[in-house]
């Protein structure tokens, strides 16, 4: 909480310092501060759009939202992206990784533009269609290092937030759900 509290009085400090919005995100979120979370993100993604300098995210598509650590030793990353609608189409993602560094588990949330697009269609007319958007909590599949398999667990029609994306990487960490959709990935 004294972590958080000081980086809060830093980012009034220096709000356009992109790594203490950072650092402030991660240590609110852990603290389920949603308000101060969500003022931070809105802060960082404003630098973005316009075109400040942001030290080591200047080429990223996305930020670390949180760490959590279990039992085991090992570590989830869960990261958010700033743009859900532009490539990798990617909302959030959830990496679990070994107390040894090694990525076991790598769990996204996408937003799918072509299924959005149908699924209003479907819809057209009625109150709320223009509202839709569809998003699959999908899994790569690891296997030595490498993706293997793509694993599509749901399918979601409208964003959900963190909290429930966060629920959804966990559940799906803890007990792997039966794939609605699943594809092998060609290595080159």
């Amino acid at each position: 909480k004294k972590a958080a509290d000081r980086l809060n009085k830093f980012n009034e400090l220096e709000p356009d310092d992109v790594q203490g919005l950072i650092w402030g995100i991660q240590a609110n979120q852990a603290l389920d501060r949603d308000i101060k979370v969500r003022k931070l993100i809105d802060k960082l993604k404003e630098l973005r759009a316009a075109g400040k300098p942001m030290k080591g995210l200047d080429d990223r598509l996305e930020f670390i939202r949180q760490r959590q650590k279990l039992d085991d030793g090992s570590l989830i990353l869960f990261t958010e992206y700033f743009d859900c609608k532009a490539e990798p189409y990617r909302q959030w993602t959830a990496e679990k990784i070994s107390p040894d560094g090694i990525v076991q588990r790598r769990l996204a949330l996408s937003y799918d533009a072509d299924m959005t697009k149908d699924a209003q269609a479907k819809v057209a007319g009625r109150k709320g269609a223009e509202g839709i958007e569809v998003f699959l909590l999908s899994e790569y599949v690891m296997e030595g290092g490498e993706v293997t398999k793509i694993n599509v667990y749901k399918q979601e029609f409208e964003r959900p937030s963190y909290a429930t994306a966060k629920k959804m990487f966990l559940d799906a960490i803890a007990n792997p759900p039966t794939p609605i959709l699943s594809e092998d990935v060609k290595r080159s």
